[in-house]
């Protein structure tokens, strides 16, 4: 699943401006990616990978804006409305991102576990899912029937229940696509460990694209290339 960010932009006397160009750059690839303001003034990037962005707006006859440091989880929305002031194109306003940030966007609960903590936490097993029973109000049920579909080498299929649903009631989703396993309701695909950069569970106010679900959510991001040279088998080797 990939995150976003949103805002309006503004001028001093809190009029919108429209056609202002807002670029948002992930730091650790390099990949920047472009649009414009609407008639209202208003901005969106739906899709962003996980990552730390620098989020940077123009406008002509404006002073530059960026706002640096903005990390994007999996399923996080990010706001960033900007008021541009009148002066030269070559002057900017810089701001720094607060190092904790809280998602306003959606009032939905959970938490995101990083692949530092799972390399970290000790697990008796090479399955993330072992994790999921450390938030609050998620309940391990661990049922395997004969003819029901598990993953492999005997790992947890995430068969639980959270916030009182039924196991059948919970999703799962590996880099944006669906891997529920039908009967009872876990996973079938469990990534290995090392592959895994971060994953969220939502146990309760999902957004409505989770409506199949009425249970908790479980969304998986797997590790994609970054700028930063990580010789194989080096500790510390991240998204």
């Amino acid at each position: 699943m990939t995150g976003s960010i949103s805002g309006t932009v503004r001028d001093a006397q809190g009029g919108v401006i429209p056609g202002a160009t807002v670029a948002a750059k992930n730091t650790q690839t390099g990949v920047v990616e472009t649009i414009q303001t609407d008639g209202a003034g208003f901005y969106n990037f739906p899709a962003l990978s996980i990552g730390t962005y620098d989020v940077s707006i123009e406008k002509t006859g404006f002073k530059a804006y960026q706002e640096t440091g903005l990390i994007i989880d999996v399923d996080t929305s990010r706001r960033v409305d900007a008021m541009l002031q009148v002066g030269a194109e070559i002057q900017s306003v810089t701001v720094t991102a607060e190092a904790a940030q809280v998602n306003t966007q959606t009032t939905q609960t959970g938490e995101v576990v990083a692949a530092t903590e799972m390399e970290n936490m000790p697990l008796n097993g090479r399955s993330y899912t072992d994790l999921l029973a450390l938030q609050p109000g998620v309940v391990p049920i661990g049922v395997q029937m004969f003819g029901t579909l598990s993953p492999g080498n005997s790992l947890n299929d995430g068969t639980l229940s959270m916030s009182g649903q039924r196991d059948v009631n919970n999703g799962f989703m590996v880099n944006g696509a669906n891997t529920v396993e039908g009967d009872m309701g876990g996973t079938v695909i469990v990534p290995n460990l090392d592959s895994i950069a971060e994953f969220r569970i939502i146990t309760s106010n999902a957004g409505a694209e989770y409506g199949n679900y009425s249970g908790g959510q479980v969304n998986v991001a797997t590790k994609s290339g970054t700028n930063q040279f990580h010789p194989a088998g080096i500790p510390g080797n991240q998204r």
